[in-house]
């Protein structure tokens, strides 16, 4: 079978998955995991959009037969192709690897990244340490910087030692892991189980009483500074791709900070409102003004919370 030459663009991803930077996943910067993360973007959009893009990639690297087939059956079912598993198989190292890799590189805001680079403190404490560097990157932009102030003034020696100093709340990612464990256990309880589990919830009145906690704790609005890609899209705002793909592309490229919170078949981004562009922010903002006034609801400030 031939397989069509690789393009600029093919070309361009194939120099990066060489690059001495992801080579040394092992050993990584802040900034490799940086370049990890664009890669798998630039990875993801490109064999998305043509098979004979993924074909030429296969080629070039001359994997072994057993996972070309496996990745090929993967394309033909998906249209996709693991970047970790690919990446994995062309490092010599794990999916799980190139997946902390990714998660860093994402998380990670542009100041943060620049300060852990140049500033000695954070260089030494931080600017290659894998696990502490994972720590940070599950924070927002705003809370990344507070823990970067912390280390660097002599105030704690790592991320959790700044936590602790700062009290930082960690209570929404540890809430979608134990969504996810939840999940996990629910699913493995057989039908008879889970009709049991609901009638007795509806008939005791367990589940009104477990609703009516949820109400009153309004642990909803520790999400109200935040919003999805898919509801950015959907809303349509001014100077921003109107498509989730997009969305999410910008917010990458931008930087912009962002949480993991439970969803729809496990965790959701949510990205900081205050992180969006000028305009769009405004008309945001404005549009949940007028929908808290419609529904008797405490008014909206100008930095997106409720006062």
């Amino acid at each position: 079978m031939s397989v069509t030459a690789p393009s600029n663009e093919v070309s361009n991803l194939i120099t990066a998955l060489e690059s001495r930077a992801l080579a040394r996943l092992a050993d990584a910067s802040a900034d490799d995991f940086v370049l990890a993360a664009r890669t798998k973007d630039g990875f993801d959009a490109l064999v998305s959009e043509d098979g004979d893009r993924w074909r030429a990639i296969a080629s070039h690297f001359s994997l072994p037969s057993h996972q070309v087939t496996d990745f090929n059956d993967e394309y033909r079912k998906t249209k996709r192709v693991s970047f970790s598993r690919v990446a994995a198989a062309v490092l010599g190292c794990t999916p799980r690897t190139v997946e902390h890799a990714v998660q860093i590189g994402a998380g990670l805001s542009a100041e943060s990244v620049r300060r852990l680079r140049e500033a000695p403190a954070l260089n030494t404490a931080l600017y290659r340490n894998k696990r502490e560097l994972l720590a940070l990157c599950r924070h927002t932009r705003e809370a990344q910087k507070r823990i970067l102030d912390q280390i660097e003034k002599g105030r704690a020696d790592n991320v959790a030692e700044a936590e602790t100093r700062l009290k930082l709340r960690t209570a929404l990612p540890k809430a979608a892991a134990q969504l996810r464990a939840m999940q996990k256990r629910w699913k493995q309880q057989s039908p008879e189980v889970r009709r049991d589990l609901i009638v007795w919830l509806v008939e005791t009145g367990e589940l009104d009483r477990i609703l009516a906690g949820l109400n009153a704790n309004d642990e909803s609005a520790s999400y109200r500074d935040y919003i999805s890609a898919a509801d950015i899209a959907e809303a349509r705002l001014p100077d921003l791709p109107h498509s989730k793909k997009g969305v999410l592309e910008r917010a990458l490229k931008a930087g912009w900070a962002h949480i993991e919170a439970p969803g729809r078949g496990g965790v959701t981004r949510l990205f900081e409102i205050n992180a969006l562009p000028l305009k769009a922010r405004d008309e945001l903002i404005r549009r949940r003004a007028i929908s808290d006034a419609r529904n008797g609801a405490a008014p909206t400030r100008q930095d997106g919370t409720r006062g």
